[in-house]
């Protein structure tokens, strides 16, 4: 089940990658922001749980990641759930929401994941 949250959290931030291993790959994923609207960002994934900064792909705005929740749903039941906040930059500005829904096929069954990441947004 962590696969599943992992694949989660790379959807969205995926902001929020807990690989253990460094990658140059870049995953892409579309949220849409309580300012920015909808929006396609792209996140390079990190080691040892570090929180990933997403960058817009239109116009290069930096989007920092300091809360996370959401669900997992396979076959139309929860089979889990996730919930994790960051110190230290909670107290900054512009703060926005993103929500995020990805669906996905694995082993027969589909997937969903869906939340919303709180951010901080920054110009490029």
């Amino acid at each position: 089940m962590k696969k599943l949250v992992i694949i989660g959290l790379l959807v969205l931030g995926l902001m929020v990658a807990l690989t253990g291993t460094a990658s140059a790959a870049k995953e892409t994923f579309s949220v849409v922001c309580s300012e920015s609207g909808p929006v396609v960002l792209e996140i390079v994934e990190t080691t040892n749980d570090n929180w990933s900064v997403a960058r817009v792909v239109d116009n290069g705005t930096h989007f920092i990641p300091f809360a996370i929740s959401g669900t997992v749903t396979m076959d139309g039941t929860v089979v889990e759930t996730f919930s994790q906040t960051k110190n230290g930059h909670q107290n900054q500005e512009p703060k926005e929401t993103c929500t995020f829904e990805q669906t996905f096929t694995e082993d027969g069954h589909t997937f969903v994941v869906e939340g919303q990441a709180e951010v901080i947004r920054r110009p490029k």
